[in-house]
């Protein structure tokens, strides 16, 4: 979860975005990066890294999912 200090998550979510995107080893690894709806007009930026040959992969990313999908469906 970027911090949102001075209001800065937006940035700091394209940022880390594209330090990740840079990396090496980003072949390795998932990444699901995804907005949610926080108080108000604020937005919070989260991500899941997880390694591509986890045996729990699919079930890990179904309940990511699943949470993001909660968090955001009961914001206005």
């Amino acid at each position: 979860m970027c911090s949102t200090a001075n209001d800065q998550q937006a940035q700091r979510a394209r940022l880390f975005l594209r330090w990740f995107n840079g990396y090496e080893q980003r072949q390795r690894y998932l990444i699901k990066a995804v907005e949610v709806k926080g108080d108000d007009i604020r937005k919070d930026y989260v991500a899941l890294i997880i390694q591509r040959t986890n045996p729990q992969l699919d079930e890990i990313v179904a309940r990511y999912d699943s949470e993001i999908a909660m968090f955001n469906e009961f914001k206005p």
